[in-house]
């Protein structure tokens, strides 16, 4: 395996995250809530769950960068499944989306750190809407502790194959003008995201401060087909 420590580009993506999670730090709560609702009123449009004018002030504050076909027919049928995430520190949250998701007949699926699978870091997990509004999700009240996939806690949240995932919402560190993402740095959506069906629609949530001129790309390193921003 090659030495990665000396890398100038693990540097320069380590000084972009430093740079990029001060920024995001220093918004207030209350532009860190107009801002998340922003997104995820824009996605529900795009996924077809919420409604609203096109000059609607939380329309018009979102944007997005997308290729031709990567929210082409978006607009998905009751019944299909959504992975998101919970937002962690100072992410954009997406609870408001979630909330629109289960209101809307949709299953969720949410991230869950699994220690003892070598093919993969994270699997995505089924969460009910009763589950999701008492607060009673564990890899969510707590995301940085790797649960094994047989621990019983996690019975009332079955997994959910990568393949029959419609759509996903993906958070990030960073992203630049060509859709390149940077993420934490711990390689679990890098693993995850090869493992969806052609067909699922991805998409990168973030706020408007953590984009940067360019993100340093690795081989492996492949933009996303759109990410909303606000």
């Amino acid at each position: 395996m090659p030495d990665r420590r000396n890398n100038p580009i693990i540097e320069e993506k380590s000084l972009i995250r430093r740079q990029v999670r001060a920024a995001r730090g220093n918004l207030s709560p209350h532009e860190r809530s107009m801002k998340s609702h922003a997104l995820c009123t824009k996605l529900g449009r795009i996924l077809g769950l919420a409604q609203g004018k096109e000059d609607d002030a939380s329309v018009v504050m979102a944007h997005m960068l997308a290729d031709d076909a990567a929210t082409a027919g978006a607009a998905l049928p009751e019944g299909s499944t959504i992975a998101l995430y919970a937002a962690f520190n100072d992410e954009a949250s997406l609870d408001e989306l979630i909330g629109l998701c289960h209101r809307g007949g949709m299953k969720i699926a949410l991230p869950c750190m699994n220690p003892k699978r070598s093919d993969r870091p994270m699997d995505m997990r089924a969460v009910s809407r009763s589950a999701w509004n008492d607060g009673a999700v564990p890899f969510v009240n707590d995301p940085l502790t790797r649960l094994a996939a047989d621990d019983k806690a996690l019975a009332p949240f079955p997994l959910v194959a990568p393949d029959v995932i419609d759509a996903i919402i993906v958070p990030l560190v960073a992203f630049d003008g060509q859709r390149r993402r940077l993420g934490y740095g711990g390689g679990n959506y890098d693993a995850y995201l090869p493992l969806l069906s052609e067909g699922c629609i991805v998409i990168g949530a973030a706020f408007a401060e953590q984009r940067v001129e360019r993100v340093p790309a690795e081989s492996h390193d492949l933009p996303l087909p759109a990410i909303v921003y606000a």
